[in-house]
């Protein structure tokens, strides 16, 4: 008989974290990245595999919600949030099976127990033997006469067989009544409540009775005193958590046993580097392999002047002239995948068939990756604020990504050509050592940092001095009842002294205000402008006020003559002020339009999650879990791809403010999620805080833009117009 391993992935990771974490043995590589939870994974695979097994494969839960917490809010809700130290090791242990060559599933929507259900269910219909290595008591479910779960004891390495007499012999049921159990004694590891007040003993003393809890339901009148009484009250509590208990066993996964053919140990120069990259010397002394450092080998490739019959994923990289890829000639393309590389030159390309094949085959899936030029990531959600309008919103405020998941970011960027980031939060000099050590680690980049201001001290100016690459940018109000009616009492006097601190230090800085309907007089006065020039402020941001989260206050909204007066006014200071002034909306003329989705610019907040933008909570993927040019090529990226520019009148460039529909619709055609994790807002619900908006705007954007048109085309001056409109014709 064939025998399948299946191995419950995420139960495995984090049993063999906290295995050594309880006890304070946090292993770290020579880069201080955490890796105990992968080297026990590594070990009990390495383990398992000596037994030669046919066929191998390993399932993991997926981010999202499943059914189960769409039944019951609280499912898994008394958990512990996932430790940074073992987050950081969801990537590097998918990682490590790839380098293994053993396969892994995930489904989006689906619990690595419903894969693992399904894998079972199939293979044993097929006449397979099944192994199902877990401790969870829920997967005895699915014991059969071909299906076994081995369940490992915490001080020994030998595991438990669990066979279908062995488990009639301890509950006197079938496997398949666990589901009812559960259902009627809870489950508190998931949170799952049962009927309040019947245990393990109670739960099994019924099902020997009545068989299942619809049965139980039928007959419930039959019994007495208080269980009686707690049967019938809660009964459907019961049915709800057995079908919460339930594994699928139809989840849209196949049998694909060709991929899950185990070949033996034959290690491979990937996992050793695997190893090495991660100082694991005794997994590398079992294979018998040096701990030196591999040289990797320079890419062999051909010169063609035909391209090949290519059939495999192949990555197209565009050879261009210079730096700027949006105007420079094509000089040729490359062609990459694991076994095969190939260049040819733009002549050869457009004459060869094969290449013009290549590009139309509608067959292949094609996906486009836009590089950006600057990332902005929150380092954390805490923060000694709490500010009205705060593009955070309802983000928890106990995220954080850590030094190593930020120092990956980073180099991972700087492979694409990122060196420029920006920092936000929360307030990000909460992390103010990690920020000055990741800035000397990557000094070859520069960093922005979105502050309040209260933290900046001498020693803060010192370290920005001898760095050089770290700008704060502060965040102001307007004056002082602004500035502390929007960020709390003395905030104002912080900010000044800050802004004093850094000119007397002589540390180049800016600021940002949020423009609202309260402030829109002060921040766009002569006053306010020439106090921050004094006060040595070498640039500004203006953001138009943003409905983020819900329950945001709408009326803080800019109407169409703030609005107006806001792009005048910026325009108008760059003639006569001694400083650079950005206005994020309408500088958008500049840069082609919206620079979100990956463009020019996309935002990861403090849980990893990619968005398009600062303002825009909604994402497909995570940094924690995949690579940042994977994250960048998310399909919510991909639509703003496909959409962009949202509007051909770039004083009208967002697709939240300006364009309501298009957010909704790229969110829904993506299959993003909420980000937010307090209040989650569904699309259409921020759509309805914004359409009206941008349609009465668009009343006013739309001559604004004809106008700005004809300037550039070469009227005297924008701000005369005589009784002919003696305008040039656009």
């Amino acid at each position: 008989m064939e025998k399948l391993v299946v191995i419950d992935g995420s139960f495995w990771l984090f049993s063999c974290y906290y295995a050594t974490a309880a006890m304070g043995n946090l292993m770290v590589n020579k880069d201080g990245v955490p890796t105990n939870a992968v080297y026990g994974f590594a070990n009990r695979l390495e383990s398992l595999l000596k037994q030669n097994p046919e066929y191998i494969v390993v399932a993991f839960d997926a981010k999202g919600k499943t059914f189960r917490s769409e039944l019951l809010e609280e499912y898994k809700g008394t958990r512990k949030p996932t430790p940074d130290e073992l987050v950081c090791q969801f990537s590097m242990i998918r990682e490590y099976l790839e380098a293994h060559h053993i396969p892994y599933i995930e489904k989006e929507g689906y619990e690595g127990d419903d894969i693992i259900g399904t894998i079972s269910k199939k293979a044993s219909s097929q006449g397979m033997e099944v192994a199902v290595y877990t401790n969870d008591k829920d997967m005895m479910q699915l014991i059969d006469s071909n299906v076994k779960q081995y369940k490992k004891p915490q001080k020994t390495n030998d595991y438990e067989v669990i066979t279908v007499e062995s488990f009639k012999e301890k509950y006197n049921l079938e496997p398949d009544q666990m589901r009812d159990l559960l259902g009627l004694m809870g489950d508190s590891a998931d949170n799952i409540p049962g009927i309040p007040g019947i245990g393990e003993k109670t739960a099994l003393k019924l099902l020997n009775q009545y068989g299942t809890i619809e049965n139980l339901k039928e007959h419930m009148d039959e019994l007495k005193g208080k269980m009686g009484e707690k049967v019938r009250t809660n009964i459907e509590l019961g049915l709800l958590s057995k079908k919460i208990a339930t594994i699928i066993t139809d989840a849209p996964v196949e049998l694909d046993l060709d991929a899950w053919k185990y070949e033996g140990q034959e290690y491979n120069d990937d996992l050793a580097e695997f190893y090495r990259r991660y100082d694991m010397n005794s997994l590398l002394k079992r294979m018998s392999l040096s701990t030196e450092t591999k040289q990797s080998k320079p890419l062999e490739y051909k010169i063609v002047e035909t391209l090949p019959n290519i059939k495999k994923n192949t990555a197209l990289i565009v050879g261009v002239y210079d730096t700027n890829y949006h105007k420079s000639a094509i000089l040729g393309f490359g062609l990459y995948n694991k076994d095969e590389a190939y260049y040819i030159s733009l002549e050869n390309a457009m004459h060869d068939e094969n290449f013009k094949s290549f590009l139309k085959d509608e067959k292949i899936e094609k996906y486009g990756y836009d590089i950006p030029f600057t990332i902005l990531v929150d380092p954390t959600t805490a923060c000694n604020k709490k500010c009205i309008g705060c593009w955070a919103a309802d983000y928890n405020k106990a995220l954080n990504l850590s030094f190593e998941q930020l120092d990956k970011l980073f180099t991972e960027g700087k492979e694409l050509g990122i060196y420029f980031y920006i920092m936000t939060g929360g307030e990000p000099l909460v992390r103010k050592k990690d920020i000055l050590r990741l800035a000397e680690k990557h000094d070859d980049c520069v960093f922005m940092i979105f502050t309040n201001g209260t933290l900046i001290d001498q020693q803060f100016c010192d370290d920005l001095c001898r760095l050089g690459n770290i700008v704060p940018t502060i965040s102001v109000e307007g004056f002082g009842d602004a500035t502390d009616g929007r960020r709390g009492k003395g905030s104002w006097k912080d900010i000044m002294r800050a802004m004093d601190l850094m000119k007397l230090n002589k540390v180049p800085f800016g600021f940002s205000t949020c423009f609202t309907t309260a402030n829109c007089d002060s921040v766009l006065s002569d006053k306010f402008i020439d106090l921050m020039i004094d006060k040595g402020a070498f640039f500004s941001w203006y953001f138009t006020f943003m409905p983020v989260g819900c329950g945001t206050d709408t009326s803080l909204m800019a109407n169409p003559d703030q609005r107006e007066k806001l792009y005048r006014t910026i325009r108008g200071w760059r003639n006569n002020k001694a400083i650079f002034n950005m206005d994020f909306w309408h500088d958008a003329e500049y840069v082609g339009g919206c620079i979100a989705g990956g463009r020019r610019y996309c935002h990861i907040n403090a849980n990893g999650d990619v968005e398009p933008c600062v303002f825009c909570h909604y994402s497909g993927a995570n940094i924690k879990e995949v690579s940042l040019v994977e994250a960048l090529g998310q399909p919510l990226f991909r639509e703003y791809q496909k959409n962009q520019p949202f509007n051909e009148n770039q004083f009208r460039p967002c697709p939240i403010l300006d364009n309501a529909p298009k957010i909704a619709e790229m969110v829904k055609n993506s299959g993003a999620k909420s980000t937010e994790f307090i209040n989650p807002e569904e699309v259409d619900d921020l759509c309805k805080k914004t359409i009206e908006y941008g349609k009465t705007w668009a009343k006013r954007a739309e001559p604004l833009w004809k106008e700005n048109l004809r300037c550039k085309k070469g009227c005297a001056s924008c701000s005369k117009k005589d009784e002919k409109n003696n305008y040039m014709k656009v």
